[in-house]
């Protein structure tokens, strides 16, 4: 998964190995291997970086990655790692208004705002992309 977290940041990259089969590899990883921290967190980058495009946000939402995402952000609430790919990639999602429903009935609210409280003080991305998600979450 670390490798695939790679090759999806460049932008023509994100959708080149979504298309590949990136965002079912990375879901099979958080799926099958729940227990291994490292897993989950390179997983989680992986699905972080190639929600950078709408055709991946909704391929990822279509394939049960909001629930996924949050299934690790809850089974690993003290990685700091894994709640930042978390709360990055369920923004990323969020971007799409169309997703944010269904962020809304997987309880992602509840989720982002444990992580906001728990590394806000010791990492910006989580406050910011956390609030500003929330944000997205409350308005609609």
């Amino acid at each position: 998964c670390g490798a695939l977290r790679n090759i999806a940041v460049g932008g023509e990259n994100k959708g080149m190995v979504a298309r590949s089969g990136g965002v079912d590899a990375a879901l099979g990883a958080l799926m099958l291997h729940r227990a291994h921290v490292g897993v989950q967190e390179q997983a989680l980058g992986a699905l972080r970086n190639m929600a950078g495009t709408n055709d991946n946000k909704f391929k990822i939402s279509q394939h049960l990655g909001v629930e996924a995402t949050l299934g690790a952000m809850k089974e690993h609430d003290k990685v700091e790692g894994i709640q930042e790919n978390g709360v990055v990639t369920l923004y990323s999602l969020a971007l799409a208004p169309t997703l944010r429903d269904s962020l809304r009935s997987c309880g992602a609210a509840e989720v982002i705002a444990v992580a906001v409280r728990s590394f806000a003080k010791v990492n910006t991305k989580i406050k910011e992309r956390g609030n500003d998600l929330l944000e997205m979450l409350t308005e609609d």
